[in-house]
């Protein structure tokens, strides 16, 4: 089993969760500087975090900015369970916070903005570090910028 894409209110929003018996960091070979920055970053701060526990993994959440439709989960590999929620965001996290309490492991994701930031915390996840990536490289908004102050990101888990 791989990856669970699943989206909330006619694509309003989507997610890609891994399961905790997943292996998602992706091989060494052929990465871009700012992939093997951010994995040699982030593999010690999570390390340090979950202490080889399995977890979830949220690798991506998106929503259209334009859109506000309540939201709907629909598994996109199984449409069996159908789990209606206030907003499309929260209607792809609960479920999978919900799954991770009854297995009893954590959940775990970075996070790339402050207002990201601000939305996971709202849902339950706590910051655990904060990671400074591209510095000399891009500015905040990791834009290209040979004296930017580099972008940082969120280490970010529930419980």
């Amino acid at each position: 089993m791989g990856a669970e894409l699943v989206e909330a209110g006619n694509w309003a929003a989507v997610a890609v969760w891994f399961p905790p018996d997943v292996n998602y960091i992706p091989p060494d070979i052929d990465r871009s500087w700012q992939e093997r920055e951010f994995w040699e970053a982030f593999t010690p701060v999570r390390q340090q975090h979950l202490r080889g526990r399995k977890h979830w993994y949220l690798n991506l959440l998106g929503r259209h900015p334009e859109r506000s439709e309540r939201g709907q989960l629909l598994p996109y590999k199984k449409k069996k369970k159908v789990l209606t929620t206030a907003g499309v965001v929260r209607a792809l996290i609960d479920p999978y916070l919900e799954r991770a309490r009854a297995q009893g492991v954590p959940v775990w994701l970075e996070c790339m903005s402050e207002h990201g930031r601000q939305v996971y915390e709202h849902l339950s996840f706590r910051t655990v570090a904060e990671v400074r990536l591209g510095v000399g490289k891009v500015n905040a908004s990791g834009e290209p910028d040979e004296k930017g102050e580099g972008l940082t990101l969120y280490a970010m888990m529930a419980e």
